[in-house]
C-alpha cells in the first residue's frame, strides 16, 4: 500500500465557526470541555450524543 497523506484545517478557537462545530459535536477539542448540543427537532441530547460519539474524538475540522 502506498503512503497516504491528509491536510487538516481547524478554524480559530475563538471564531463563530469553531463555536458552531463544537456545539454540533458536543465537545470543544481546544479546551476538552463538553459543550451543550444544539436543540434539534427530533433529536434529544442523548440521541445526539450517541450520533456524534466517533466524530467527537477528532474535534471539529476539515480534511
Amino acid at each position: 500500500m502506498s503512503p497516504r497523506y491528509a491536510v487538516y484545517l481547524a478554524p480559530p478557537a475563538d471564531s463563530a465557526l469553531w463555536s458552531f462545530g463544537s456545539a454540533v459535536l458536543g465537545y470543544d477539542a481546544n479546551t476538552g470541555a463538553a459543550v451543550a448540543p444544539p436543540e434539534l427537532r427530533g433529536f434529544d441530547a442523548e440521541t445526539w450524543a450517541e450520533l456524534t460519539t466517533d466524530p467527537r474524538r477528532y474535534g471539529f475540522h476539515g480534511t
